[in-house]
């Protein structure tokens, strides 16, 4: 056999392996690869190409087809986000008239059962391997505008007020003590690079179950300085967490800040099976559109 040919033979096995490994909740891909859209592409896969967006694709039917089952329990906390009230899901929660109302309408006899949905829907601990076709996707959050662009001043107002609406739910909820708090505060290190800035709303609670551990509640966005880059995104992480447990209020927090931000935002949800995301985009309307082929 040709020296040359068995090398590239063994390359290439290697590389397949490496592209099968399921990836992990624990990981992420960072990497930057250029949209392609082609006859059949999604509206939505459009708008995020038109945007700069990268490391995404649309979904097969087959691939759609195999996890209607997490659409289908996804869609049970976003009915809450497409009420009409005017604080969404904190509001839902803590009204006894609303939480109950929508808790009837989804099959939740009160409000304390209306919450328990919104906490533990699905499993969302870090254990696991996220969907197979998850190399295919930006683990970040994409944050748009869909006429120029976002108004960083606006989305730190935002965070503010949602990190804050959130935590507030934490006690009650997840049984934890609030133990620290700050104002929005700008992130310096080394992974932003000098064309960008960022910002962070973080509140911190300690457990109530003798483990002494900690988490937060905490949104972070990461934007271009400048508007007439090709980047026309934020990239946006959005958490409730402690330690090794990850929590599905998460969810209504990142919804809640993109209807907060209004109609003219939208933003990219990578795919991530403990909180049940399949590859999508959340406009500040309530519409959610699916990267899926047409």
């Amino acid at each position: 056999m040709n020296k040359a040919l068995f090398v590239v033979g063994i390359s290439s096995v290697l590389i397949s392996a490496c592209s099968q490994t399921p990836m992990k909740l624990t990981e992420g891909n960072y990497a930057v690869s250029p949209i392609v859209i082609k006859d059949n592409s999604s509206d939505a896969l459009k708008f995020l190409k038109s945007k700069g967006a990268y490391t995404v694709r649309d979904l097969t039917k087959g691939e759609f087809a195999s996890v209607q089952k997490d659409v289908a329990e996804y869609s049970k906390t976003h009915q809450l986000y497409e009420t009409d009230s005017d604080s969404g899901v904190a509001y839902a929660v803590g009204s006894t008239a609303v939480g109950t109302g929508l808790g009837l309408s989804l099959g939740y006899a009160s409000k304390l059962s209306l919450v328990g949905m919104l906490s533990g829907i699905g499993g969302a601990g870090y254990e696991g391997e996220n969907y197979p076709f998850a190399w295919d996707y930006s683990s970040s959050h994409f944050l748009m505008r869909k006429d120029g662009g976002v108004d960083l001043n606006v989305v730190k107002e935002t965070m503010d007020t949602v990190v804050e609406q959130y935590a507030a739910l934490m006690p009650d909820i997840y049984k934890v003590t609030i133990t620290r708090s700050s104002e929005v505060v700008k992130v310096e290190g080394k992974y932003i690079p000098a064309t960008d800035i960022g910002y962070t709303k973080n509140i911190g609670f300690k457990r109530n179950d003798g483990t002494g551990r900690s988490g937060s509640a905490s949104i972070f966005v990461q934007c271009p300085i400048n508007a007439d880059q090709d980047r026309r995104f934020c990239k946006a992480s959005f958490n409730i967490r402690s330690v090794n447990d990850r929590y599905l209020l998460n969810n209504a927090m990142r919804e809640e800040f993109i209807r907060k931000l209004g109609p003219e935002y939208a933003v990219y949800i990578p795919p991530n099976t403990g909180y049940k995301n399949v590859p999508a985009v959340l406009y500040g309307s309530g519409v959610i559109e699916y990267l899926v082929e047409k």
